[in-house]
């Protein structure tokens, strides 16, 4: 695999006084190196910069830096044959990720070594941004952890009056996203997909489009796109709530007309606050974050409109209490109409 390399990291002695330390000492303020903490990565996509290319930034007492080249790789395409196959050539970048720093650490902790990743991946996140906006290369995207391999080579070198000494390797776990052979199914869930994709063709569940979004934000979520993962988790939401007051205003015998005009003259938070509570109870008050509306209000819709409004980055707790909110505020629902006599046909769909 690419992390096992013999040689993972390109800085030796040599590079460090020769190409490094000259450049350091005229462009920042940082004195007395003591520190050398490195990580490799490989992008999940190309950015053609020279081979050896070194982008640095300082930050506090220490300097960003980041040494990219470029890689061939091969990828078989079959075409649907289980015989043959077409294997073609694409490029991806490697990332000699490096964190100079006048800070003394006597060991290096998962917690310490995650705090200099997390620093390096938003460093390097600026490179990407700047190179994304400046060529317009819509393959290129922000990363997070989730998007790279699941562990890296790390190493530590002690810089000592200049000199590379007691120098530290290991691998550091960034996600356990593998892809492990799943389970086959049974002939009678094989059966019950099947029958379901009949249900799926045919419009018969008003929810699917609402339940399609909610998994796509939990796959977005898995693979690192904490934007993307709460726009679409709030889509869900929004989808959910609309079709449910669609599927009560059915049952009240109102005209597909009467249904669109509806949701035309009403405003969504409107809607939440007042039309759910006289339908089927509960407490719909959106700024009590002790119930279930109130809490995808605050960690789900309010950090959309962020996202949406002023180009918020969420944070992965951010995105993980979103998730959360949303999936409860569903249950929530969920309760209500089976406890509702009028409307309890609906949770069937659900």
């Amino acid at each position: 695999m690419k992390y096992m390399e013999t040689t993972p990291f390109r800085i030796d002695e040599e590079i460090f006084l020769q190409q490094y330390l000259p450049v350091f000492e005229k462009r920042y303020s940082v004195k007395n190196i003591k520190h050398l903490i490195q990580f490799s990565v490989f992008l999940p996509f190309q950015i053609p910069f020279q081979d050896n290319s070194i982008i640095s930034f300082s930050e506090n007492d220490s300097i960003l830096s980041f040494t990219l080249t470029n890689h061939i790789n091969e990828k078989k395409y079959t075409g649907g044959s289980l015989v043959s196959s077409h294997e073609i050539e694409y490029y991806e970048t490697r990332v000699e990720m490096s964190f100079f720093t006048a800070t003394t650490y006597y060991y290096m902790t998962e917690k310490v070594l995650s705090e200099i990743f997390n620093t390096l991946l938003e460093g390097l996140n600026d490179l990407i941004i700047a190179y994304l906006i400046k060529k317009k290369d819509n393959d290129v995207y922000k990363i997070s952890k989730e998007m790279l391999e699941p562990v890296c080579v790390f190493r530590k070198v002690n810089i000592e009056g200049n000199s590379f000494k007691h120098i530290e390797n290991g691998l550091f776990t960034l996600h356990f996203n593998i892809k492990h052979k799943k389970e086959l199914l049974d002939f009678n869930t094989q059966s019950e997909v099947a029958e379901y994709a009949v249900v799926v063709k045919d419009s018969i569940n008003p929810f699917i489009l609402s339940q399609e979004l909610m998994l796509t934000a939990k796959r977005n979520f898995k693979q690192g796109f904490y934007k993307e993962t709460i726009i679409n988790t709030q889509t869900s939401i929004e989808t959910f709530l609309r079709t449910t007051m669609s599927e009560f205003l059915k049952i009240e015998e109102l005209t597909l007309e009467e249904i669109e005009k509806f949701h035309e003259d009403t405003n969504f938070i409107s809607m939440v606050k007042r039309e759910f509570s006289k339908r089927i109870g509960g407490s719909w008050d959106i700024l009590n974050i002790r119930n279930d509306v109130g809490k995808w209000f605050k960690y789900c819709y309010k950090i959309r409109n962020k996202i949406i409004h002023s180009g918020y980055n969420p944070s992965f707790e951010e995105v993980n209490n979103a998730l959360e909110a949303a999936l409860s505020l569903r249950v929530f629902v969920y309760n209500r109409i089976l406890k509702s006599n009028k409307y309890k046909e609906i949770s069937i769909y659900l």
